[in-house]
């Protein structure tokens, strides 16, 4: 690839999404930039997202991008340009199809049937271009497919639709007749015999996220109006940035489309020129349809095409245009074969969408969310760092300790660059839900977020500048997976856990393309027959649940196994003939009769038990007696010829190791990592943490607390009437009106919208709708303080008005910091009183996603009651039982909390220091400790632990306060976590759950 200098000083590490989803406002942009620099956030992605104000790539849009960019430019951070608004990338938010519908996204849809002879057959088509109708006979099931007749005269226009309007043109009649809903149709007759019809339609790809439709992805033109209308536009107006402060431009989610089956009027033709198979006349194949010994052959053809067409159309064309402009090509999207990774100068996968606790997916079959793609693409293709974009969807529980928990075994895999999925200019009402959570500064935990930024650079640090040590060579297994039908799932599953085994044995490898590995050189040299592919040798290859080869490949694997070089094939023999050569003898012959250093075995355990003792290398076990399963490693060689190991332990309980590197037994904490360089002897010692006195703090019973914010009654709960219909739901949640009247199984109010000649449409009709909830005040106390009534901008969508206890609230909502910057509340506390306190509020909707959107709030100094449905306000608690929020009255506090206890230190001595601990596995959350008035510093995860000075050290009691930043989970979603079922659950509602629920959480 180009761009051979001037990126060799990325700065890596946390580089998030930063959503663009607001008004955008210059103060703000400058504000939110200044956080991410306190937080040491290296450089940031802009990318435009559903919620924007501005009109993307607008002259207001491009000065908003160029504030940015000059802020962070003074401020020594990166950016870098998202190419799409919102998502995937090709259409520059629909503009590409604007200009030029010919470039439209086709697909193909199948219609069949059976016809006996005389039988008259009327196949309904969808609207489109018929490319093959043709009818088999059938002998006992078996279709003839030699024997085809071709239908496609028999096919025509149709209609589907009949239409009723009063419109009449004259005085005379005011009723009419339309028909609609082109269609076409196949009418034919059947001659004798038993008779098996496919008809094959290309048709405009439609219901598409976003756009409705989508572009032809294999057609270079489409994709260079796409560079036209973005890439050249970022140019003119901002390249003098490029390379200085803007790094590069990251694509997202773009592929050969529909994903499952690529389809493009181009494609045919393409598919004649390269491998000279006449695609039409095969289609039943692209839908899992045998058509005999052709059928491995025309899915290879079909798919290999799709592949390199995309890439030299995409991926080659939007490359070859950063390199020309200085900047570098990067993104994560669907990987339809290794080496379609060439081009990207970083390449990225979508993975590390899960909290803390479960077994990681480290490995999964599916390529997209296999950091070992990206990072072996990186190591082959020369890429600059391969990146992950992470934690969509993990939800507003998401903790430092579950973000730092991924990068830990995305780095294992040797991912250099995190991209946070995402850090939200804003989350008010509806935008909160996209794909939470926000690792931003509406999260509480936010101050401690240097933190993690100084870990992400500590643990890449290895993958940046040591050389890795792989001694084996994967193949990728795409070309079997394309000829799979209906087993690919299994297939891949099996490639997945494989790849398990392989981290398990301490086997590492690179995933490598078929037609990489034909480009490798076999050598022999002191450690015997290897091969070398960009003058790198490997010991063995790999090839894993394969049934085909393609012929450069099987070629270069004969040459390297007769060589005497280690070849292994698992689950399956790579014999079907896909291309010219028929591998199938000479596989039996070297690799099933085990013949030379060949061989083949059903199973990964039997694989992975010989490949280890075939090649050796480093042991770790367990010197707990417990399983590996959840200890990663990986292994890199420095200058000096010292060994470096990063180990992680992605478990939530303490693991001894030793092993055949172990000088005695290492430690790792809970959900721990560490770095370690051997010493001259190849052994590494220690453990992770101290060797001084350890006194372990306990969490349970009462402590005194204090709240940096106001506390909060979320109301999330609300009976809902339409003024217009009378209809009632007694329950319903706040959500967009038609949600709401769908949740509540009311009767949804419609419009028609008439348009002559054209069918009647639906729409909500206008209403005013009345929301009303209710709650309790059980202690006087509250009445005497202020109590605030509060919300997000955007959290009610319509006119609207309210009444607390029958009187109307006309104060204004004004801005005021409650748990945001910018909160809307008004006073409403001399209006409360003792016991229940209805809340009413009416909203004129117009719109199907206007009305109570989001929760209201109450907040101020009190604490919250929850039983089942009902809740109350009281006074708050100043001790209260520190693991459960729900008795402690702050149930949906968003927000940082001290907790303060007068502790005896047990086992610690006067004078001398020692370290104290937190070993509680309930906790998750941001920690800071203070000791008798002395900060002693923030512990973002585990492990919780704290060096005390002899100074502090004493017989008597100290006074101990913890500091905790947890999540915004209970103010957004009125949820908490459960750690033994390992999901969300709802605070109220759930009468079973919570009467199960424990004072005392899980240990």
């Amino acid at each position: 690839m180009g761009l051979e200098t001037g990126y060799e000083d990325l700065r890596l590490g946390i580089q998030p999404f930063w959503f663009w989803n607001g008004g955008m406002e210059t103060e703000e942009i400058l504000r939110q930039i200044e956080e991410m620099h306190k937080q040491e956030i290296q450089g940031f992605i802009i990318h435009p997202r559903q919620g924007m104000d501005v009109p993307y790539l607008s002259e207001l849009f491009m000065e908003k991008v160029e504030i940015a960019v000059q802020a962070a430019g003074e401020r020594g951070m990166e950016v870098w340009l998202y190419d799409e608004y919102p998502y995937p990338s090709g259409v520059t938010a629909g503009q590409v199809l604007l200009d030029h519908p010919e470039y439209q996204c086709k697909k193909l849809e199948m219609r069949s049937c059976t016809a006996e002879g005389k039988e008259r057959v009327v196949l309904d088509l969808p609207w489109g271009q018929v490319l093959s109708a043709m009818a088999y006979p059938s002998k006992e099931g078996k279709i003839e497919w030699k024997k085809g007749i071709g239908l496609l005269e028999y096919t025509g226009i149709s209609y589907s639709q009949e239409i009723f309007q009063f419109s009449g043109l004259t005085d005379y009649n005011r009723k009419r007749y339309f028909t609609g809903g082109q269609k076409k149709q196949l009418q034919w007759e059947a001659p004798e015999g038993s008779w098996q019809i496919y008809v094959f339609t290309e048709v405009v790809m439609t219901g598409f996220k976003y756009f409705g439709t989508y572009v032809d992805t294999l057609n270079p033109n489409a994709v260079r109006a796409y560079l036209d209308t973005t890439h050249e536009r970022y140019a003119k107006r901002l390249g003098r940035y490029f390379k200085t402060v803007i790094k590069g431009i990251f694509t997202d989610e773009i592929t050969a489309f529909p994903p499952d089956r690529p389809w493009s009027t181009l494609l045919p033709d393409l598919i004649i020129k390269r491998t000279g198979i006449e695609i039409l006349s095969y289609l039943p194949v692209l839908f899992g349809i045998s058509m005999g010994d052709m059928t491995d052959r025309v899915l290879y053809a079909y798919w290999d095409t799709c592949t390199e067409a995309f890439t030299e159309s995409y991926d080659r064309q939007v490359s070859r245009w950063c390199e020309d402009h200085g900047l570098l090509f990067i993104g994560e999207k669907p990987i339809m074969r290794s080496s379609s990774l060439r081009y990207m100068h970083c390449p990225g996968v979508d993975a590390g969408h899960q909290k803390a606790g479960v077994h990681p997916l480290i490995a999964p079959g599916k390529y997209r969310a296999n950091a070992k793609f990206a990072a072996s693409a990186r190591h082959f293709y020369g890429g600059r760092a391969a990146l992950c974009e992470a934690f969509h969807s993990i939800g507003w529980g998401m903790t430092l300790q579950d973000m730092k928990w991924t990068f830990d075994w995305l780095a294992v895999q040797g991912i250099q660059w995190f991209v946070i999925h995402a850090f939200y200019y804003t989350s008010n009402g509806l935008k909160k839900y996209d794909a939470p959570p926000s690792a931003f500064y509406q999260m509480p935990w936010w101050k401690d977020m240097k933190e993690l930024s100084a870990y992400a650079g500590y643990i890449t640090e290895p993958n940046r500048t040591l050389r890795r040590i792989v001694p084996l060579l994967l193949v990728d297994p795409v070309t079997s997976l394309w000829t799979a039908g209906k087993g690919q799932d299994e297939k891949k599953k099996q490639f997945g856990r494989l790849q398990e085994l392989f981290l398990k044995y301490r086997l590492d490898y690179y995933v490598i393309d078929p037609g990489l590995l034909a480009a490798g050189e076999v050598c022999r040299d002191e450690e015997g027959v290897g091969i070398r592919i960009n003058g790198e040798r490997f010991s063995a290859v790999v090839l894993p649940y394969l049934d085909n080869l393609e012929d450069a490949c099987f070629r270069k694997v004969e040459e390297f196994t007769e060589a005497g070089g280690i070849t292994a094939a698992v689950g399956s023999l790579p014999e079907k003939q896909i291309q010219t050569l028929d591998p199938g003898p000479w596989m039996k012959e070297w690799l099933e009769m085990g013949r030379g250093n060949g061989f083949y075995v059903r199973e990964g355990e039997t694989l992975c038990r010989c490949l280890k003792e075939r090649l050796g290398g480093y042991k770790l076990e367990a010197a707990d007696g417990r399983g590996m399963e959840d200890v990663f490693s990986a292994e890199y060689g420095r200058a000096d010829g010292r060994r470096v190991y990063f180990l992680v332990n992605a478990g939530p309980a303490e693991r001894w190791i030793s092993g055949n590197i172990v000088d005695g037994s290492l430690r790792l904490a809970p959900f721990g990592s560490g770095i370690f360089t051997a010493d001259g002897n190849g052994m590494i010692r220690g453990g992770m943490g101290t060797e001084e006195r350890t006194v372990e703090l306990s969490l349970d019973g009462e402590w005194r607390l204090a709240l940096k914010r106001p506390n909060v009654l979320r109301l999330g709960r609300w009976s809902l009437r339409a003024e217009g219909t009378g209809q009632k739901a007694p329950d319903v949640e706040p959500m967009p009106v038609v949600d709401q009247l769908e949740k509540g199984k009311m009767l949804i109010p419609v419009a028609l919208k008439r348009q002559f000649g054209c069918p009647k449409e639906l729409e909500l009709s206008e209403d005013d709708y009345e929301y009303q909830t209710s709650f309790s005040v059980d202690d006087p106390s509250v009445l005497t303080e202020p109590v605030y009534l509060a919300m997000e901008p955007e959290a009610v969508r319509g006119s609207f008005r309210i009444w607390l206890n029958d009187r109307p609230l006309d104060e204004m909502f004004e801005t005021k910091e409650l748990w945001l910057p910018n909160n809307l509340a008004v006073e409403c506390g001399k209006r409360l009183q003792m016991g229940e306190n209805k809340l009413r509020l009416v909203v004129r909707c117009k719109e199907n996603f206007d009305g109570l959107r989001c929760p209201l709030y109450l907040a101020g100094a009190f604490s919250v009651r929850i039983k089942g449905l009902g809740w109350g306000i009281g006074a708050l608690k100043k001790s209260v039982p520190l693991k459960d929020p729900e008795a402690g009255g702050i149930p949906f506090y968003g927000g940082v909390a001290e907790y303060e206890k007068d502790i005896i230190m047990e086992g610690a001595a006067a004078g001398e220091p020692f370290t104290l601990a937190i070993r509680d596995s309930w906790l998750q959350d941001s920690v800071e400790l203070w000791v008798n008035g002395v900060c002693l510093g923030t512990r973002a995860w585990s492990e919780y632990g704290w060096r005390i000075p002899g100074t502090l050290s004493t017989d008597g009691p100290v006074t101990v306060r913890l500091v905790i930043a947890g999540t915004l989970l209970g103010l957004n979603e009125g949820q908490r976590f459960c750690p033994k079922s390992h999901r969300y659950v709802n605070y109220q509602g759930e009468e079973e759950e919570i009467q199960a629920y424990e004072a005392v959480i899980y240990k």
